[in-house]
């Protein structure tokens, strides 16, 4: 856990397949959806994309992925 101050933003560091680099642009508006939070329910996050890695990354579970950061909507 971390504690961070009141009105700082939060950002979410997401890993994107390595086939979708493609469709995801820097300013480009997401929508999270938390896999433990039922989405019919509990609705998605709102973001938007501030970073994108520019080249691959290998993640032991899910192969080549791309690493992207997400500055939520509060």
């Amino acid at each position: 856990m971390k504690i961070v101050p009141e009105d700082s933003k939060l950002v979410a560091e997401v890993k994107l397949a390595n086939r979708n680099p493609g469709f995801v642009d820097i300013g480009q508006k997401t929508r999270i959806k938390v896999e433990t939070f039922e989405f019919t329910k509990f609705g998605a996050i709102e973001g938007t994309v501030i970073d994108m890695s520019p080249d691959a990354v290998v993640d032991e579970k899910l192969g080549p992925v791309y690493l992207a950061k997400i500055e939520l909507a509060q």
